[in-house]
């Protein structure tokens, strides 16, 4: 096994935290970088899709590591941006495939034990071997041979994996760790879409909660509303007998009085006003009626019978 330097263990140890490996080994790949290939192909390939079952195996049969899979990634972002028609009319298998053969061979070197030959990946990838040297080969061109990564590319399709799986997780958990919160908060696009998606959820809860709190301090006023609403029609309907309501003229040889009051139903247009009906003078009033008021007349009305005169029709009552 070749010498691991201080920075080799510094980025391992920063991938186990972020790339979600935990306490496994890191001679294969966590199910969440398997998504993210599955995703990558998913969203840039229109015609065909990388097979989960594929890359899990893979990944598993040929010990490939998480540095392996992201110089591997660079690989294909590369021939994507080179050749787009090529990149899309191509199988994906294949692509990752030829992309980590080459990925390995340049981290690797041959000997050592991480070194994966093409007979290996062949019988992993259930290929004959002539076409993985095919596949190799086409790749090696597509790049013009140039399969170099340097520092800034790595760290480049770091960060977006790392991003990615921060996301994806937190999405599919409901919450998000300190690894992920710290991981999200460089991405300030992602920091904003996280503070919209916390504000509407506050103004919702903000919302209900109004409403709720409005209708606990309504609810005692409605009930005492209803109560005098519920009595009053209770009580109109206990004096009923005393108020009457006819349509059709008091003919005047019912009264014996000279004045008359009663209380016409015109809403919002009555006012003090007299006028005769026959040699009856009478008032139209508004006010409420007192009780020496209505009982001389309730008197009268109750033990007459001659109430109605067809020549004059209004609608008069007693309150």
């Amino acid at each position: 096994m070749a010498p691991r330097s201080l920075g080799y263990r510094q980025v391992q140890q920063r991938m186990r935290r972020s790339l979600n490996y935990g306490t496994r080994r890191m001679r294969s790949l966590s199910l969440p970088l398997s998504e993210l290939l599955v995703n990558y192909f998913d969203k840039y390939a229109p015609y065909d899709y990388m097979d989960m079952d594929f890359a899990t195996s893979l990944a598993r049969e040929s010990c490939v590591d998480a540095c392996t899979f992201l110089v591997a990634m660079v690989y294909v972002d590369r021939v994507r941006n080179v050749d787009k028609l090529y990149f899309e009319t191509s199988d994906p298998e294949e692509m990752y495939l030829s992309a980590l053969v080459v990925a390995s061979k340049y981290l690797h070197d041959g000997g050592l034990e991480e070194f994966v030959y093409n007979d290996e990946w062949a019988a992993s990838a259930g290929r004959s071997l002539k076409r993985v040297n095919e596949l190799e080969l086409q790749l090696l061109d597509l790049l013009s041979w140039d399969i170099k990564v340097d520092e800034v590319e790595f760290w480049r399709i770091l960060n977006e994996a790392e991003r990615w799986v921060a996301r994806e997780t937190m999405l599919r958990q409901g919450f998000c760790t300190y690894n992920e919160a710290a991981v999200l908060g460089i991405d300030s696009k992602i920091l904003l879409e996280i503070l919209k998606s916390l504000l509407s959820i506050f103004a919702t809860l903000t919302i209900l909660y109004s409403a709720f709190a409005v209708s606990i301090l309504l609810a005692p006023r409605l009930m005492v509303c209803s109560l005098h609403s519920s009595n009053a029609s209770s009580s109109r309907a206990t004096q009923s007998k005393h108020s009457l309501h006819h349509f059709g003229l008091l003919s005047s040889q019912v009264f014996d009085l000279r004045h008359f009051w009663m209380w016409v139903d015109e809403p919002a247009t009555s006012t003090f006003e007299s006028f005769s009906v026959h040699s009856g003078s009478f008032l139209v009033k508004r006010q409420a009626w007192s009780f020496q008021e209505k009982e001389p007349l309730l008197n009268q009305l109750n033990h007459s019978s001659a109430l109605v005169d067809t020549t004059n029709f209004f609608t008069c009552s007693f309150a």
